[in-house]
């Protein structure tokens, strides 16, 4: 999966991470009035998204770079604290239940 993705185009890339971002915008517009734990982690997407794409510019037009360097680094600690906000609220919904 990780091939398909890497190999697509910077147009197919950037509409592909527009509809998951309007599908995540939706999300949050259709549920804002529910309480619930798992919206933590939904607000957080756009966020990851959006590093993500920068990224993916910054590497198609300026590789190998220091300000590519920082995108990497951005967007990985972006996705470790997503990563780490999502296990957290498992944890806390299951010692809920």
């Amino acid at each position: 999966m990780f091939h398909i993705i890497n190999s697509m185009d910077m147009p197919t890339y950037m509409i592909m991470l527009l509809v998951i971002f309007g599908m995540d915008v939706y999300g949050l517009i259709k549920y804002r009035k529910v309480k619930a734990l798992w919206k933590v982690p939904v607000y957080l997407q756009p966020v990851t998204l959006i590093a993500i794409a920068i990224n993916r510019v910054i590497k198609e037009y300026a590789p190998y770079t220091h300000l590519h360097n920082v995108s990497v680094a951005v967007t990985l600690t972006i996705g470790g604290i997503w990563f780490v906000i999502i296990c957290i609220t498992g944890y806390i919904s299951k010692k809920r239940s």
